[in-house]
């Protein structure tokens, strides 16, 4: 955790999606207790926004656990807009973000209930 899902309109190469990957990993060290990061990426796929298709754009989905306050997402926002801008060419008016924070997490066959710092209840640190 956290969870990034990137989709854009553009075919990457593998070399982008390394990059991509091995960027936005630094991005998401601006958020406390976040330091690996699981990335999807669905790229080459069509997009319409006001019945028009989209022929440069980015939707970044990211979920994490924890509660952040506002400076700590734009901060996220401002470290991984330029990572994608630089990777794959798309401007910053063509990327799009979610951030969704939850309480609880479930992988690797187990489920845990998360502090507001995004840690496990009972773990005080990474």
């Amino acid at each position: 955790m956290p969870y990034i899902k990137l989709t854009t309109t553009k075919k990457l190469t593998f070399e982008q999606k390394q990059a991509l990957s091995e960027g936005l990993t630094e991005a998401v060290k601006v958020i406390p207790n976040k330091v690996v990061i699981f990335l999807f990426v669905e790229d080459g796929k069509t997009v319409f926004v006001a019945n028009k298709e989209q022929e440069d754009i980015v939707f970044l989905e990211f979920d994490l656990t924890g509660h952040f306050d506002i400076e700590t997402k734009r901060a996220f926002s401002a470290a991984a807009c330029p990572v994608i801008t630089r990777i794959i060419g798309t401007p910053p008016e063509g990327i799009s973000m979610r951030i969704t924070e939850h309480s609880c997490w479930g992988n690797f066959g187990d489920f845990v209930e998360c502090q507001d710092n995004g840690l496990p209840v009972g773990v005080d640190s990474l």
